[in-house]
């Protein structure tokens, strides 16, 4: 089964549902969902889901 596509509320590319960023839009008096492309989200410097998740390692240590 194929994923859904979603449209970006900003450029209007078609992108899948797992690689869009959810953001939060007040409108009219109430939330609702808008998705945006990576692009999108990037440009207007909203922190994408994979980010996140991903766990901090620390630092390796150099070999001498």
């Amino acid at each position: 089964m194929r994923e859904r596509r979603i449209k970006c509320d900003s450029c209007g590319r078609t992108t899948p549902r797992h690689k869009a960023a959810p953001i939060f839009k007040k409108q009219f008096g109430e939330l609702r969902k808008v998705y945006l492309c990576i692009a999108c989200a990037k440009h207007r410097g909203i922190k994408l889901h994979e980010a996140k998740r991903r766990v901090k390692q620390p630092p390796r240590r150099r070999r001498r």
